[in-house]
């Protein structure tokens, strides 16, 4: 899996720069007028945007490659589907189910995590859009709402 994720770092690079290409310059401006430090303008101006975006994207990105490692497995390369593939063979039916189970619990894990740290929940209520707050370290990143 390692392997599979070290060819992610490219992709990476891009979208996370279009990530931070892409956030409202409007609370970096807001947090300079107020006198804040460039480090300020990174942390509650862009972080609060660009977070959620950047793990969206690494969590997508570490459940497609769980299912590609299973698979490359299968037809040879190690890992799990490599475990998979020899007790298929080997006609372990009970040690097969149990490995298919790890591997979809370990994608609907991921998933799970994907959708709570999801920033803006879209559903209408009050005229508003929801939004969640992302703790990370103690500190609170929480997203735009609109009114």
């Amino acid at each position: 899996m390692l392997a599979i994720a070290v060819s992610d770092f490219g992709a990476f690079g891009k979208l996370f720069s279009e990530a931070i290409e892409a956030a409202d310059r409007k609370q970096v401006e807001g947090i300079r007028a107020s006198g804040g430090s460039a480090l300020h303008e990174i942390r509650f101006g862009l972080m609060p945007q660009v977070l959620p975006v950047i793990a969206g994207q690494v969590l997508y990105f570490i459940e497609s490659n769980t299912r590609s490692a299973t698979i490359i497995g299968i037809v040879g390369a190690g890992g799990i589907g490599l475990q998979l593939a020899e007790q298929i063979r080997v006609l372990e039916w009970q040690k097969v189910s149990f490995l298919i189970l790890m591997i979809l619990v370990a994608v609907a894990a991921i998933d799970w995590i994907s959708e709570q740290t999801s920033l803006c929940d879209h559903r209408p209520a009050r005229g508003r859009v929801r939004c969640m707050a992302i703790r990370t370290r103690g500190h609170r990143f929480s997203g735009h709402a609109l009114s």
